[in-house]
C-alpha cells in the first residue's frame, strides 16, 4: 500500500494577501479618530520603515489571535491586544515603548476590526479548503496505489472451512445472540422456573398411570376455566409405539392378505384331490349303495376323511410352529442383549388354528363328497 503525496498539490495563495497596505489604510481611517491617526502618523514620519513594518505586524497579530484562539477558544480581542496582552506586546516591540498613543489606537484598531478580518479570513480559508478538497479528490486516484497481489499475501487465516462456517453462521444469527438464548444453548436450567419436566417412566403400565393423572389434571382445570394451568405433555414412547403399531398393523394386513390367497389355493386343490377319490373309488360307493348304504352315509365317509385330513394338517403345522419357536426364541435373546421377549405360540391360537384347518377342509370336501352320493349304484359297480 503506497501513497504518491507528490501527485497532490495544495493552494493557499488566496490568504497571503489578506491585509494589504489599502486595506490597512482603510481600516485605520474608518476605526480611528483625527489624534490617533496623527500619532501614527506622526511616529511614520520619525521612522518610514516602522510604518511599513505596521503593516506586516498587524496581520502578523491577527494571524497569533487565530492560532492562540484555536488553542483557547474562549480568548476574546481585547485580551489579546489590550495591555499584557500578547498582541499589545508585538505592537510596543514594533512601534517602541515612546509611543503609547500609536500602541493603543492599533490595538483599539485591531480590537474593533478583529471580528470583521476573522469573518474575512474565515471565509478565504474555507473557499481555498474546499477548493483544496477538490484538487485532493481529483489527485487521489493518480496518488492511491494498491498492489493487490501484495495485500493479498498481506492477509493470512489460520482457519478451516468448518471455523468458518461457524462465524458465517453465528454472523447471520447475531440478532438472535441474546443472554438468555445463549443460556439455553448451553442448557443453563432454573429449578424455580424450569422451561419443561421430562418423566421417565419404569414400564409401560407406569406411562399409563402418569398419563391418566396428567388428563384427570388437565380436564379439572379446563372445568374450572383456568387454562393457563392446563399443562401441555408430549408422550414420545406413546408417539412412537403408536407409529410402531400402526407399521406391524399394516405388515400384519399384508401378510393376512397374502396367507388368506393361500387358503383360498388350498381349499381348492383339497376340493380337486378329494374328487379324484371320488373318480378313482366309484365301484366301492357301488358296493356301499349295493349293502344298503344312503347318500348320507356315503357323504359322510366323505366328509370324515377330509375332517381327519384336516385334523392331521393342522396339528402338523402347530407342532412345526412350536419347534421353529425354540431357536428363534435363541436368536431374539441375543439380539435383545439380555432383555427377554418371549417367542412362543399360546395354546389357544394353536387349537383355534387346528380348527380353521379343519374347517377349511370340510368346507372344500362338501362338493366331492355331494357328488360322491348322487352317483348311480349300477353305474359305479360297472366301473373299473
Amino acid at each position: 500500500f503506497s501513497l504518491d503525496t507528490s501527485a497532490l498539490r495544495f493552494n493557499f495563495s488566496g490568504l497571503s494577501n489578506v491585509i494589504s497596505a489599502s486595506n490597512l489604510q482603510k481600516i485605520l481611517q474608518d476605526n480611528l479618530d483625527e489624534e490617533s491617526l496623527a500619532e501614527i502618523a506622526n511616529a511614520a514620519a520619525q521612522d518610514q520603515d516602522k510604518f511599513d513594518e505596521v503593516r506586516n505586524i498587524f496581520q502578523t497579530a491577527m494571524e497569533a489571535f487565530l492560532a492562540a484562539q484555536l488553542v483557547n477558544p474562549e480568548l476574546t480581542p481585547g485580551e489579546f491586544f489590550g495591555p499584557g496582552g500578547e498582541g499589545y506586546a508585538m505592537l510596543e516591540s514594533i512601534l517602541g515603548s515612546d509611543s503609547p498613543l500609536a500602541q493603543t489606537a492599533l490595538a483599539n484598531a485591531l480590537n474593533k476590526v478583529i471580528s470583521s478580518v476573522i469573518d474575512t479570513v474565515g471565509r478565504q480559508v474555507a473557499s481555498s479548503a474546499q477548493r483544496t478538497l477538490t484538487q485532493l479528490i481529483n489527485s487521489l486516484p493518480n496518488a492511491l496505489h494498491i498492489d493487490t497481489d501484495a495485500l493479498a499475501g498481506a492477509f493470512q487465516v489460520n482457519m478451516t472451512t468448518e471455523d468458518l462456517n461457524t462465524i458465517i453462521q453465528s454472523m447471520m444469527n447475531a440478532g438472535r445472540r441474546t443472554y438468555d438464548n445463549n443460556l439455553k444453548t448451553f442448557n443453563y436450567a432454573n429449578l424455580d422456573d424450569p422451561i419443561q419436566i421430562s418423566i421417565y417412566p419404569k414400564d409401560f403400565a407406569s406411562k399409563e398411570v402418569i398419563i391418566d393423572i396428567l388428563n384427570t389434571y388437565n380436564a379439572d382445570a379446563k372445568a374450572a376455566g383456568e387454562k393457563e394451568r392446563v399443562v401441555t405433555f408430549t408422550d414420545l414412547v406413546g408417539t412412537l409405539m403408536s407409529s410402531v403399531t400402526d407399521i406391524i398393523d399394516v405388515i400384519s394386513y399384508l401378510l393376512i392378505a397374502f396367507v388368506s390367497i393361500s387358503l383360498v389355493v388350498s381349499s381348492i386343490m383339497i376340493g380337486i384331490i378329494t374328487y379324484i377319490s371320488v373318480l378313482e373309488r366309484k365301484k366301492e360307493i357301488g358296493v356301499l349303495r349295493a349293502i344298503g348304504a344312503r347318500k348320507q352315509d356315503v357323504s359322510r365317509v366323505f366328509n370324515a376323511e377330509t375332517v381327519i385330513e384336516g385334523f392331521v394338517a393342522g396339528l402338523l403345522g402347530v407342532s412345526i410352529t412350536a419347534l421353529i419357536c425354540i431357536p428363534a426364541q435363541a436368536i431374539v435373546n441375543n439380539l435383545a442383549s439380555g432383555t427377554f421377549i418371549p417367542v412362543y405360540l399360546p395354546l389357544n391360537s394353536a387349537i383355534i388354528l387346528v380348527g380353521i384347518s379343519v374347517f377349511l377342509t370340510l368346507i372344500s370336501g362338501l362338493i366331492p363328497a355331494s357328488a360322491a352320493a348322487k352317483a348311480d349304484p349300477v353305474v359305479a359297480l360297472r366301473s373299473e
